[in-house]
């Protein structure tokens, strides 16, 4: 009885039933769009309860992560990784642009007159859900400079951060509470009593962590369903070739971050896919990075051997501040925007247009819906005067396709990152090369 007990139990927590869940899901969604809408409160009381857990473990990771590089004269060198960062930052943009101008997603549209017709109205009927995009975007969006950027992510109260979940600010606050740590415990007996401290507080969230993951197979047939229901062929037949755009792209990313995760891990491609497929899993049903942090730090060390004390700093501060996919997904829309408003982008225009993808894609961390992850947008088509209201309404009819696939080829970017920035303990003794 305790062995059918505990098989069934194994199963139902297994990637199999994961597997199952998804299938069963996307079929319930397209079929039963009706009932799957009623999914949506459970699915919301989930998600809110992992961020409820997965916020601690975050602060708790950057501040032990940060403490360590003050106390300990760590060879972790900032720079090299900030230069990292942007090395693919680079990548991920050329990338973009190629496929971009390879495929030409605007072209279709450009020789049909009805769906020109659409665009310069601003009159987007293409939304596959009950709810029309003309229901919920915004005709002005809010432009956002620089400055404004800033000062607005400066934490005055952290318990209100917090609340509305800025990581932007919840991550500033725990790198300067953690610098004050480490210049406070001046002698060694209090850095070890500060140190332990923390990481016995954070195996805690990650304990608790790990219990809700156990249900996260059974309740992937829910968040598949709602993000489904209601799914119409129009969209796929309409806007085939910017989709497909999307997804080349996406894949391409996604198959050079496992091939720098192989090059630094010096495992073949399958057993990093393999080891990496909790992780992604989560980060796909989720549509969230941040609640599959946690699950990643573990794959990164445990089953591939990189430096706990580089992975910890790394992961956290990436899932905080870094969208790789955001930049792609911002760079294919103003691509489509400008050939759909017959512009060009002189070679004057590129440093500026990349720099402004960058810091885009960095506000783009803080979004935390839809409509404001594509009113982004706008930081980068102000500048360049570029119109794209029409086209944010767009891109918002596809969100559900596109969505957890940005996720999870993020998840796998900050994964790259990591093993860009150190290698595996087993094959180096250095934190950083």
């Amino acid at each position: 009885m305790i062995n059918a007990k505990n098989t069934f139990l194994e199963f139902i927590t297994s990637d199999k039933m994961a597997f199952l869940s998804i299938i069963a899901g996307t079929l319930f969604g397209i079929y039963f769009p009706k009932l799957a809408i009623n999914f949506e409160p459970l699915n919301n009381v989930y998600i809110q309860l992992f961020q409820l857990v997965i916020l601690p473990f975050l602060i708790l990771t950057i501040i032990t992560g940060v403490f360590a590089l003050v106390t300990n004269n760590s060879q972790l060198r900032i720079q090299t990784i900030l230069g990292k960062i942007i090395l693919m930052f680079v990548a991920v943009f050329i990338l973009a642009l190629t496929i971009s101008y390879l495929t030409k997603p605007w072209a279709v549209m450009i020789n049909d007159p009805q769906l020109l017709k659409v665009v310069y109205r601003g009159e987007p009927n293409l939304q596959a859900t009950s709810l029309s995009v003309n229901d919920i975007i915004d005709p002005a969006p809010q432009k956002e400079s620089l400055s404004s950027f800033i000062v607005k992510n400066i934490p005055r109260n952290i318990f209100e951060a917090l609340a509305s979940g800025q990581l932007l600010q919840i991550t500033i606050f725990s790198i300067i509470l953690a610098i004050g740590l480490a210049y406070w415990t001046k002698h060694e007996k209090n850095m070890a009593t500060i140190q332990a401290g923390l990481e016995n507080t954070l195996n805690v969230f990650k304990l608790i962590n790990d219990k809700m993951l156990l249900a996260l197979p059974v309740m992937s047939f829910f968040m598949i369903a709602y993000q489904l229901k209601g799914m119409s062929a129009t969209v796929f037949t309409t806007l085939f070739s910017l989709i497909g755009t999307l997804l080349l792209t996406y894949l391409v990313l996604f198959i050079l971050f496992i091939l720098i995760i192989c090059w630094r891990s010096n495992q073949s491609f399958l057993k990093v896919i393999t080891s990496l497929k909790s992780c992604l899993i989560i980060a796909f049903l989720s549509r969230s990075p941040f609640i599959a942090s946690s699950r990643a730090i573990e794959s990164m060390t445990t089953e591939l051997g990189f430096s706990q004390n580089i992975v910890k700093l790394v992961m956290p501060l990436g899932v905080s501040l870094i969208r790789f996919s955001a930049l792609a997904t911002y760079t294919i829309a103003i691509l489509f925007a400008m050939h759909i408003f017959n512009m060009e982008l002189s070679l004057m225009d590129i440093g500026l247009f990349f720099t402004l993808l960058v810091f885009a894609s960095i506000v783009s961390v803080g979004c935390n819906n839809p409509l404001a992850f594509y009113q982004n947008i706008s930081v980068v088509s102000s500048p360049l005067g570029i119109p794209t209201n029409s086209i944010i309404s767009i891109f918002l009819s596809i969100d559900f396709i596109l969505e957890p696939l940005d996720a999870m080829t993020n998840m796998l970017g900050l994964c790259a990152l990591s093993a860009l920035s150190a290698k595996p303990e087993a094959t180096s003794n250095a934190d950083v090369s």
